[in-house]
């Protein structure tokens, strides 16, 4: 990651950290431009597929369902329309162009690999259109080749933003920190780390609200005893502090200088929504025994 982009990364972190809503729902041309360079470079990999053709199959997918012969001028052809299209589109249309790209990709899939795309370049299509919508703070996501609107899930509104404006008071402000640097990581897509820091910051909390315990599950035990948790807490505590074991376990066999994890972006996110939960209803400090 150049100079330029830790620095827009940073300072969107630092305004919503303050309580500004960065998020978009509507496509720039920074990022129109950046998906489709992820595009290009992909299948510059290929030795039996082309970005004309990969433009002209996505031109083919979307004029059938939309009824139209050109999306731009009838004089060119479907591969030149197309990338005029994908820059000239509405916001509302651009989530169809991306899926569409992503079946494209997978067509190229399919001949040069004969259909085995594990590692394909649909997959990282996927992987890189994601980080880069995170990265410019749009509210979408592609997910299994579908636009998801991030806007439409109320955990986004009912948990991550709350959490960010309570965690700005000043005696939080090692676990602002943290949950920041949480959001940063699946921006960047480093669901191990990003789940490391969700934990780490719900430990901070716990212990500026008095608890005691070095470790995740001996402050949980603490806020137990505070009655900071009721009873029927407990699976759901017990089950943050072992996806924490698990995380550190799988950590200690790959080892730091490894970016690979079995943890998915999936998986980050959940735990930095449930982490996020409790931090808000922690913060309230109401004991609930």
């Amino acid at each position: 990651m150049l100079h330029s982009l830790r620095v827009r990364l940073a300072r969107a972190s630092q305004r919503e950290s303050a309580g500004e809503s960065l998020r978009v729902s509507t496509f720039s041309d920074r990022v129109r431009t950046r998906v489709m360079l992820v595009v290009r470079q992909l299948i510059s990999e290929s030795v039996q597929f082309g970005l004309k053709q990969v433009l002209a199959e996505t031109h083919r997918l979307i004029a059938a369902e939309e009824g139209v012969y050109a999306f731009t001028n009838r004089q060119l052809g479907p591969a030149d329309d197309m990338f005029a299209y994908c820059h000239s589109c509405s916001d509302s249309m651009f989530p169809t162009v991306t899926e569409a790209l992503y079946l494209a990709l997978r067509m190229a899939d399919e001949l040069e690999r004969g259909g085995s795309w594990g590692s394909s370049f649909a997959g990282r299509f996927a992987r890189e259109a994601t980080e880069i919508l995170a990265q410019e703070r749009v509210g979408w996501e592609l997910i299994d080749g579908h636009m998801v609107e991030i806007r439409s899930r109320e955990l986004h509104i009912a948990v991550v933003e709350p959490t960010l404006l309570l965690l700005h008071q000043s005696r939080f402000g090692s676990a602002e920190r943290a949950y920041e640097q949480a959001l940063e990581e699946l921006a960047h897509g480093k669901a191990w780390d990003a789940i490391t820091d969700a934990g780490r910051a719900l430990q901070e909390v716990l212990t500026r609200l008095g608890c005691d315990g070095n470790q995740l599950g001996d402050l949980i035990r603490s806020a137990r005893k505070r009655g900071l948790f009721a009873a029927h807490d407990a699976q759901l505590t017990d089950a943050v502090e072992k996806v924490m074991h698990w995380v550190s376990a799988d950590r200690s066999q790959m080892g730091d200088a490894h970016h690979e994890t079995s943890a998915t972006r999936d998986d980050a996110w959940l735990i930095v929504h449930v982490a996020g939960a409790l931090i808000v209803r922690l913060a309230a400090s109401t004991p609930r025994g």
